[in-house]
């Protein structure tokens, strides 16, 4: 088939439209064949389609669009049909994952609060143990000098762990929270 023919059998097929959107058609399918040039009409006619496809592809695209013209060639339609059956079948595994991903952080989040918590506990029990150390350290001033001391020191020992151990969750609980913020602004910036 021939450029010509081919273009007739077209004209053919789109006089049912309305005269406006049947001449711009016509003009449209003729300015795509020249642009294309003499040696690539076949190509375009493979593309396109049997005359009375392509005619019908246009009339269906003007029906929903209205008054625009836009025509997509089958080549591209099958593409489309093939993103959107990946897209369905995708689903149904991607809403496990997704589930999955949320567990996973809403784990580690759990996680990391349960250690802070430890640690800070841990801290406050050296803490208060370490008073009650330093004064039955100093209760054996009495009885030897030597167990006194070892009561004493080990009372500040637990003393400095203990503040050591609340700093170090006062931080730790810092700097979760600012990746949890840096986290939550990154994903709602991404969407």
């Amino acid at each position: 088939m021939t450029k010509t023919e081919y273009l007739a059998e077209l004209d053919r097929y789109l006089h049912r439209l309305p005269k406006a959107d049947y001449e711009e058609a016509i003009e449209y399918f003729t300015e795509y064949f020249e642009e294309a040039g003499p040696e690539h009409e076949q190509e375009i006619m493979a593309e396109l389609g049997s005359p009375r496809e392509a005619a019908s592809d246009l009339i269906v695209r003007l029906l929903d669009e209205g008054d625009e013209l836009a025509y997509v060639s089958p080549k591209k339609q099958h593409n489309l049909v093939k993103i959107a059956l990946i897209g369905l079948l995708a689903a149904p595994m991607a809403i496990p994952l997704l589930v999955t991903l949320l567990a996973l952080v809403f784990t580690i989040v759990i996680l990391a609060g349960a250690m802070i918590f430890t640690v800070a506990v841990i801290g406050f029990a050296l803490f208060g143990s370490s008073v009650f150390m330093i004064v039955d350290g100093l209760s054996y001033v009495t009885s030897g000098l030597w167990t006194a001391f070892l009561g004493t020191g080990t009372g500040l020992l637990f003393l400095g762990v203990g503040i050591l151990l609340l700093i170090a969750s006062w931080e730790i609980a810092k700097m979760a929270g600012q990746t949890i913020i840096s986290l939550s602004k990154w994903v709602l910036k991404r969407r």
